[in-house]
């Protein structure tokens, strides 16, 4: 049997299922949420199943002002009972536990429903995200005990593997040690209840775009995973999505399992909210980066392509795109999701077909590479003028570049 790459596929389409068997096929994990369960039974059996409950969308149901985009949330969550009382008590200090355990043990029971032809072995514990000034801390503990009051009650034969998500918010939750300490904490307590798998993403951080000076950001986050690790070094940590620092913690061994998108997005995005289509986006490999498909870009590429020689690889990249022009600015992004999800598993396999010492300089000299490059095409060519951040051609690879490797 072909080995299983550390791979957590989020699968959020049809589209994704796709993606999914033409790129991720030997995925070793993949998480289907309880909006698009459906999807659960499309996957294949080659993969371990993670149902994930969204039930941290009950973050932005309860702070949101406009309910029209929150359709797919809402209808999923108001069947279960106890819905609106649980929308009442979790903003408390300390909700009744026994209201938690009868919503819990409901959620739970549905979401291993999902799936038909199949037994989910991964379950995501119930939690909300980190928030500042709240009693999130209390009330997720509560959630656990009660998931672990859940757990007590099923065969061992059907009892999932639990996975704690921490979906972190703003950068401040883990920019202080005492922030990263607290988070510490409680993957900690849950550790002690028999928990060892752990999700840890920050749903704020894009850092595709070359957006603002994140390289702090990115130090900050990668300080918190070496703290996780140092604590719980036998427990399986799930980082990411994110469009490359997934791979700087994966190549560092801060992470076992690299979460993925398999959208345009490349970031986690929150199960509340509908999303409209966005821009058509296709990874530009030589940059290292993804780019909006925009006329303004169309011609940035005929320049760039113009002034490299004959049988430079990134000339052969740029023609590329330009010939699939058509297909990959569609507004459905059909082609585009397929095109980025090839050529990162191409990045993806650079990695991985060295030896797991070499995999950090391989990342950073891949970055490097990327970052001359920009440079020169800068000079050449000028700034990406479409994009709203990032507009210089080397700017993401400089970032994790200088994140990458350890301090």
């Amino acid at each position: 049997m072909k080995p299983k790459i550390p791979i957590t596929a989020f699968v959020g389409g049809k589209s994704d299922v796709r993606v999914l068997a033409q790129s991720y096929a030997d995925a070793r994990v993949v998480r289907v949420n309880l909006l698009c369960g459906g999807l659960a039974d499309e996957v294949g059996d080659d993969h371990r199943l993670w149902m994930d409950c969204a039930f941290d969308g009950f973050h932005d149901h309860l702070s949101a002002r406009k309910k029209d985009n929150t359709r797919d949330w809402v209808q999923a969550y108001q069947g279960i009972s106890c819905f609106d009382k649980m929308c009442t008590a979790l903003p408390q200090r300390k909700p009744d536990q026994k209201l938690l355990n009868d919503f819990v043990g409901a959620l739970l029971v549905k979401a291993m429903a999902v799936p038909k032809k199949r037994i989910a072995t991964l379950l995501t514990i119930p939690q909300l995200p980190i928030r500042h000034k709240s009693p999130t801390w209390r009330v997720n503990t509560q959630l656990l005990q009660a998931t672990q009051s859940w757990l007590d009650g099923i065969s061992a034969k059907s009892k999932p593997h639990l996975v704690l998500p921490v979906v972190i918010t703003h950068r401040d939750q883990y920019w202080t040690n005492s922030a990263r300490a607290k988070i510490v904490k409680a993957l900690t307590e849950a550790a002690a209840t028999g928990v060892k798998t752990f999700w840890v993403v920050d749903r704020s951080l894009d850092d595709h775009c070359g957006q603002g000076p994140i390289e702090n950001t990115m130090r900050r986050l990668i300080l918190l995973h070496e703290q996780v690790r140092e604590a719980h070094p036998r427990c399986v940590v799930i980082a990411g999505p994110y469009w490359c620092l997934n791979l700087t913690l994966w190549c560092r061994g801060l992470a076992d399992l690299l979460g993925m998108c398999l959208g345009s997005s490349y970031r986690y995005n929150t199960p509340y909210y509908f999303q409209p289509a966005t821009k058509s986006r296709v990874a530009v490999m030589p940059l290292r980066r993804p780019v909006v498909m925009a006329p303004s870009f169309r011609d940035w590429l005929g320049k760039a392509a113009s002034g490299l020689p004959e049988g430079h690889p990134a000339k052969a990249a740029f023609t590329d795109i330009l010939g699939n022009w058509v297909p990959l600015s569609d507004a459905r992004r059909t082609h585009a999701k397929m095109y980025t999800a090839t050529r990162y598993r191409e990045w993806l396999d650079l990695l991985l077909s060295g030896a797991q010492d070499q995999r950090l300089g391989t990342l950073y000299s891949s970055l490097n590479d990327a970052y001359v490059l920009g440079c020169t095409l800068r000079r050449n060519a000028g700034i990406l003028k479409d994009e709203a951040a990032g507009k210089a051609p080397g700017i993401v690879a400089q970032q994790h570049m200088l994140t990458c490797l350890p301090s």
